[in-house]
């Protein structure tokens, strides 16, 4: 079977949910950010801002301004506008 990529248009940006750490098998999310993480896979031509590999937190509700794409439970497609900011980690020396 062959990996498919899919390519944002226009104002758009497909997300991948975050995944979380496990502890003893069971996902360790931050309670007040389920489901709202992402890593950007991919951006359209008229984003700014963003790149892929970005870390980002979401607004909005599924299904009036998200949906997930067919086939891919960890895919999302979002208009940019709904991308408030990205997240940077610095590394603790």
């Amino acid at each position: 079977m062959a990996d498919v990529k899919y390519q944002a248009r226009e104002n758009y940006v497909v997300i991948r949910r975050q995944k979380f750490d496990r502890v003893r098998g069971l996902a360790m999310p931050d309670i007040s950010n389920v489901g709202k993480q992402f890593v950007v896979e991919s951006v359209g031509p008229k984003v700014e801002g963003l790149k892929e590999g970005d870390e980002v937190m979401i607004l909005g509700q599924k299904g009036q301004e998200y949906a997930d794409l067919p086939g891919e439970p960890d895919l999302l497609v979002i208009d940019a506008r709904l991308v408030p900011y990205v997240i940077h980690r610095t590394k603790e020396e």
